[in-house]
């Protein structure tokens, strides 16, 4: 039982991480008035700007097919969601609610 609780506090903590990843993405794409990239194939993510990386990195509990999460040069994206797999389960991100800390089960 103490596993389960363990686990279930990671995965929560991954989230919150990929949703300040693209928070903090869309902030640096803003001051920077450059357009920035982040993609998720798998478990692996990467940041990029004018397709030198940034940041990269895997999750354990996300995972996504290709995707793609374009940030213009005022941080902002054309879609107002991605869906990526949390937990073997779909979970939209909302790129509105980005600042938001709870993530559900």
């Amino acid at each position: 039982m103490a596993f389960s609780s363990l686990e279930r506090v990671q995965a929560k903590d991954e989230m919150l991480r990929l949703k300040q990843l693209v928070s903090n993405t869309s902030k640096r794409a803003f001051v920077r008035q450059m357009a920035h990239d982040i993609y998720l194939d798998g478990n692996h993510y990467s940041v990029k700007m004018n397709q030198v990386v940034l940041a990269e990195g895997t999750f354990d509990y996300i995972t996504a097919h290709q995707l793609h999460i374009h940030l213009n040069a005022v941080g902002l994206s054309e879609h107002p969601s991605y869906q990526v797999l949390y937990k073997d389960k779909h979970y939209a991100i909302e790129l509105r609610k980005l600042d938001s800390d709870t993530v559900s089960d």
